[in-house]
């Protein structure tokens, strides 16, 4: 079963110059998973601005210990409920209050 339909709205840009490999490659099945259409440019992936793709209603986001999977695909589920990360506390290593912060961010939005 699918979820709502996600307009990317932005270009993302992920180099392998200063990022290992196999995040790079995760990075893009999770995208593709979601039926985001992955662009390969030379050593850069990227999202087209104009994509648009459809999250599932139900989604484990496996982190692999790592925060910069955990804080980039909470934003996803923003736009998708059922997104559920795996491990939601890897992101004290680099922002120990980031979901709280990000509460409060969607609470000011609110108002």
């Amino acid at each position: 079963m699918m979820g709502p339909m996600i307009k990317s709205g932005l270009t993302i840009h992920i180099t392998s110059e200063n990022v290992d490999g196999a995040y790079i490659r995760i990075t893009r099945r999770i995208l593709e998973q979601f039926g985001a259409f992955v662009v390969l440019d030379g050593s850069d992936y990227h999202v087209p601005s104009n994509s648009t793709f459809q999250c599932p209603t139900y989604a484990i986001i496996k982190t692999y210990d790592d925060h910069r999977f955990a804080m980039a695909f909470t934003l996803l589920g923003l736009k998708a409920d059922g997104i559920t990360i795996d491990d939601p506390l890897c992101c004290r290593k680099t922002f120990e209050n980031y979901f709280e912060v990000l509460d409060e961010l969607l609470l000011y939005m609110k108002c």
